[in-house]
């Protein structure tokens, strides 16, 4: 069998064109006169060409897609041959195949060969082949190419190697100036250039001095701060039972604003607000100056209770 002829392997990868190699291998299976009603034997020579991702993916399919072969040349296409926009590798694909250009030294035959390569995965057409390799042209030899208006592609790629064979296939010229050019030659937009470079770094370096000299001058005062916030902690130190015993003393002289009584504020002030007041008044109930037991908050005997006597229990007035 393998006298006869012998077919190509397909191994699933993006690079290699699917729906060829199913050609390829109908006609290996005519020659080899497998019938089309042999559905084992032709899946099996199927099978044996087979290798790398597709080989895995053959062994991972279920056994009813492997029995007719009607069957499995629908899974095999809905698997290689049916693009599917989305797929990640597809999306990579379009990509690559939109940026190809003919690059410096590539031979315009390899250019196309790959041009070529990615428009049969993606399924383009011959006129959008066209267009990308025009595209993807030098300028001057593209002018020269899209001057011949021509029809497919393959013409293209003619017209393409006459045009460079002519001279009109010329490389880009640098964008950078050569650094071997004389002070004296340089153009006066690329002495202003550097003029304003200067001139701004020179004003950069001023600012940053600028800003060195105040961040010392802040750390400066910061530490004088912090000796001179020492001082007056060491200072506090000493001084807090001076200050309690000024304010324990100020709190012993403090008169209350209700009763007018010395020792005690309003907020604290027992009297009721019922008959006579006089600092010189000491409640035996509470024992805050200013009031009498019968007029104190504390005593039972006061508005707020009926029993009120006017007289205190104890026998005062």
């Amino acid at each position: 069998m393998e006298k006869l002829a012998n077919c190509r392997k397909f191994g699933g990868y993006p690079h290699e064109n699917a729906f060829q190699f199913l050609s390829e291998f109908e006609s290996y299976a005519v020659l080899h006169h497998i019938l089309p009603e042999e559905d084992a034997r032709k899946i099996a020579a199927f099978h044996l060409h087979l290798c790398g991702p597709a080989l895995t993916w053959f062994n991972t399919l279920p056994a009813d897609n492997k029995q007719l072969w009607q069957t499995f040349e629908q899974v095999y296409k809905k698997q290689y041959i049916d693009i599917d926009f989305r797929s990640p590798t597809i999306l990579l694909e379009g990509e690559i195949f939109e940026t190809l250009k003919l690059s410096k030294g590539q031979s315009i035959d390899d250019f196309y060969a790959q041009l070529l390569e990615k428009a049969t995965i993606l399924h383009k057409s011959d006129h959008e082949i066209l267009i990308k390799f025009i595209k993807g042209l030098p300028d001057q030899l593209a002018f020269f190419v899209r001057a011949g208006h021509h029809s497919d592609s393959a013409n293209c790629l003619a017209a393409a190697k006459m045009g460079e064979a002519y001279g009109y296939r010329k490389d880009e010229a640098p964008l950078v100036a050569a650094v071997t050019k004389s002070a004296n030659n340089t153009p006066a937009a690329v002495k202003d250039l550097n003029n304003f470079k200067t001139d701004v770094v020179s004003e950069l370096q001023g600012q940053i001095n600028s800003l060195t000299q105040a961040v010392s001058k802040l750390a400066t005062n910061f530490s004088q701060q912090l000796d001179n916030s020492r001082d007056v902690k060491e200072n506090d130190r000493f001084s807090r039972p001076r200050n309690r015993d000024r304010q324990v003393y100020q709190y012993d002289r403090g008169l209350c604003r209700k009763c007018q009584a010395p020792g005690h504020f309003a907020r604290a002030c027992n009297w009721n607000e019922q008959g006579n007041i006089d600092s010189s008044f000491i409640c035996h109930i509470c024992g805050q100056t200013g009031h009498k037991s019968p007029q104190c908050v504390n005593y039972s005997g006061n508005r707020r209770n009926p029993g009120f006597t006017g007289q205190d229990p104890r026998g005062g007035d």
